[in-house]
Parts: structure tokens; sequence; C-alpha cells
């Protein structure tokens, strides 16, 4: 039944815009009207199926409405702070791959500081693109192996 209501709207919609010679639908410009035509149509075709498959069971459909509804402004929230957290998630990419730059700092003398985790005992390298060449670096340290507890 939703299904037929979505395309009578759909259609409805379609046969206004075609006719229509002022440019102005319902108060509407007919860009505008043809964007709430459908997305009218898209709500009711989806609200109807979520209800069907509902059927009886309004606290499940509340729960879950609830629960993607936190979902999305979870996303919106982390959207927003998204250059406040990269460089947690530069770090965290640099836990799980090590070779890969952890952090980037720029030092008071203007010099980039860039920190890395070690791939091998006593090694730590990274791989890096310059324009048209690709270079692999590898950084000794001080230390061939960990100090023993007692030390």
């Amino acid at each position: 039944m939703t299904t037929w209501a979505a395309l009578f709207i759909l259609a409805l919609g379609a046969m206004l815009l075609v006719s229509n010679e002022s440019g102005m639908i319902a108060g509407l410009d007919s860009t505008t009207f043809g964007y709430v035509a459908v997305f009218l149509a898209l709500i009711i075709y989806l609200g109807g199926g979520m209800l069907g498959s509902y059927s009886g069971r309004v606290g499940a459909m509340l729960r879950d409405a609830v629960t993607w509804l936190a979902l999305g402004l979870g996303m919106v929230t982390l959207y927003a702070y998204k250059d406040d957290l990269v460089p947690i998630a530069a770090r965290v990419v640099g836990e799980l791959l090590p070779g890969s730059a952890m952090t980037v700092e720029e030092s008071t003398n203007g010099l980039t500081k860039v920190k890395l985790r070690r791939r091998q005992p006593a090694r730590a390298g990274s791989a890096e693109r310059a324009p048209g060449h690709d270079l692999a670096r590898v950084a000794e340290t001080a230390r061939a192996r960990p100090a023993s507890p007692g030390l």
C-alpha cells in the first residue's frame, strides 16, 4: 500500500512540474517542490516498510530508531572534531603499522619531527615519497636489544 502511495506522490509531483508555467507550485519554486515530492515519497515508502516489518512491536521499532539516531549523531560528532582527532588516529595507525609516521611536530626552530615505531629490533624505518622518487629510510637506534630488567 505504501509503495502505491509513494508512486502516486511521485506521479502527481511529476505532472505538476510538467504542467507548471509560472515557476511556483504551492508557494515553492519548481526545484524545491521537486525535492519535497521525492523526499516525501521516499519517507512514505521507507516508513511504510518499517511499520510493516515492526507490526505490533512498537518498542522494538523505537529502540532501533534511537540506536540509528545515536549512531548518526556519533558520526556527525566525530566529523565535527575530525581535525582534533587526526593526531590520535595517526598514533593508532603508527601502533598498528610499524614504520608509518605516528606524529609530525613542528619545532620552534622550524624543523619538522616525525616519530616512528620500530619495525625490527634496533631499527626504525619508513617508506617515503618525494616527487618522482621513492625513498626508504632506516635509522639505527642506540641499542641492539632491550636492557635487562636488573639494570
